[in-house]
């Protein structure tokens, strides 16, 4: 991130975007370790609240979100 606020406002698009590839890739290995943690935390293959298919409660006069604009 350091990286990516020296050379955000300098003229150099090649220095630039060498940051923000570098940042990219570090952000994808974090984002990969969580994930890899929250597999080992939770084995089960179910993620959750995934079997819960109860249709929400309500009075059961749902409207379609159709709408015009007024002139």
């Amino acid at each position: 991130i350091a990286k990516v606020r020296a050379v955000r406002d300098s003229d150099d698009s090649a220095a630039i975007n060498s940051a923000v590839e570098e940042l990219m890739k570090v952000l994808q290995q974090v984002g990969q370790a969580a994930y890899t943690q929250s597999q080992t935390d939770n084995p089960s293959s179910e993620q959750p609240g995934a079997g819960d298919h109860q249709a929400p409660e309500g009075d059961g006069d749902v409207v379609d979100g159709e709408f015009h604009h007024a002139d």
